[in-house]
Formats: structure tokens, C-alpha cells, sequence
């Protein structure tokens, strides 16, 4: 059986790298509830996230800042742990 979830995490990446290399600039917003992991999958898994007067500045994966990242799974202290958010809370970070 085919992993949905894994098969878009990974679609994902190649995309965003693809670009990437074709001298693009592209940024992947990731906001996956149940299991955060296109920060592992960039290999910027445990970097911190800054909040400034415009909102969340994301992770950047090169120098060049051509490739940046925002995910939920910045914002847990473990891989494990769930997101409990619902409603008005999850709407606010995705905004």
C-alpha cells in the first residue's frame, strides 16, 4: 500500500530542489498537522524560526536564501509530539 502523505512529502522536495537548481527562487510551506516532516526531508530539521511584526520568518536551506521553509514542525520541541491544534489556532498559523 502506497503512503499518500509520504508520496506528496517527497513529490515535494524533488519539486522544490528541481527548481532550485534551475536557478529559481521557491519556498514550500508546509502545514501538515499529523506529521511534519518535509523539515527532515530538507535537511533543516531542528533549526530555528524567528517571529518578527510581519509574522514567521522561515528557514532558509542555502546561502542564497532561494529556498526557504516554513513548516509546523518547526515549532515542536520533538518529532514526536502531535499538534493539538484546532480551529481558530490552527487557521491563525496558517494565515
Amino acid at each position: 500500500m502506497i503512503n499518500e502523505e509520504l508520496v506528496k512529502v517527497l513529490f515535494t522536495t524533488q519539486i522544490a530542489w528541481t527548481l532550485y537548481s534551475k536557478g529559481k527562487k521557491v519556498g514550500i510551506l508546509h502545514v501538515d498537522l499529523c506529521g511534519p516532516s518535509i523539515p527532515r526531508m530538507m535537511t533543516v530539521e531542528g533549526k530555528d524560526i524567528h517571529q518578527c511584526s510581519a509574522g514567521w520568518v522561515p528557514v532558509y536551506t542555502d546561502k542564497d536564501q532561494r529556498l526557504p521553509v516554513m513548516s509546523t514542525g518547526f515549532l515542536l520541541n520533538n518529532r514526536s509530539d502531535a499538534v493539538l491544534w484546532r480551529g481558530p489556532k490552527e487557521n491563525a498559523m496558517i494565515k
